[in-house]
């Protein structure tokens, strides 16, 4: 009994912290981009959440986890009845803002199975791990900007079941773009907006403190994307 519950343990901690991996390095966006306006550039964004969540990193074990969790299930309630409308407005925001820069958007409403699409070797840390260029004559495009979400909601950090932090306002991901016929980034950003709270955070059951900072993380994450996609930033 104790030998399963330790292989358990084991493999919990192997699926929340992943196989250790080169993350992939930043490509800046070069204002040649905006100058291909013969180019048809599709927009896609990734699991786009309906409901925020709580993300406790640290806690590894499961008896850890259990207890944060625990420590954590009036947050976490009130956090998932919080609305992500103001993120869901983000596509729509940057369609508009790419035409007005003269690009040709098509914005890709259909799922995307990225992680289905074939290995292809990075060398050089400017082409995509997957090979991208299959999706040309599928979606009719020459380049694929991608928004992909993959936390949104409250981040805390834990030792074991102790926390680290305070919880945060939080959104991570990748946003992206990969010319379909190179498969090499254009662009390449992570997203990683954690916004403090501003004084006490504890106040159940509405959390005032913590709600103010994960919708002020929402709006630094739009306005973030949003800066990155205009022209002659330097001028």
């Amino acid at each position: 009994m104790k030998f399963l519950s330790a292989t358990i343990a084991c493999l919990f901690i192997l699926l929340t912290t992943g196989c250790a991996t080169v993350p992939q390095a930043k490509v800046t966006l070069n204002n040649t981009f905006f100058q291909q306006t013969d180019k048809v550039v599709g927009l896609y964004v990734s699991n786009l959440p309906k409901n925020p969540d709580t993300h406790l990193y640290g806690a590894s074990c499961l008896l850890c986890y259990a207890v944060a969790s625990t420590a954590n299930s009036s947050l976490t309630k009130h956090i998932k009845t919080v609305s992500t409308d103001d993120l869901a407005i983000l596509e729509k925001e940057l369609t508009q803002s790419l035409k007005n820069e003269g690009i040709n958007v098509k914005v890709i409403k259909d799922k995307l199975n990225i992680d289905e699409l074939k290995k292809f070797s990075n060398k050089d840390g400017f082409h995509a791990r997957k090979d991208y260029r299959s999706l040309k004559e599928k979606l009719n495009v020459d380049k694929l900007i991608v928004i992909n979400f993959k936390n949104v909601g409250v981040f805390r950090s834990y030792s074991a079941y102790v926390p680290t932090s305070d919880p945060m306002g939080f959104v991570s991901g990748e946003l992206y773009s990969v010319d379909l016929v190179t498969n090499r980034y254009d662009l390449y950003e992570p997203i990683n907006i954690k916004v403090a709270v501003k004084g006490s955070w504890d106040e159940a059951p509405n959390f005032p403190g913590v709600t103010t900072a994960f919708f002020e993380a929402l709006e630094l994450s739009k306005s973030n994307i949003m800066h990155i996609f205009k022209a002659n930033q330097g001028s």
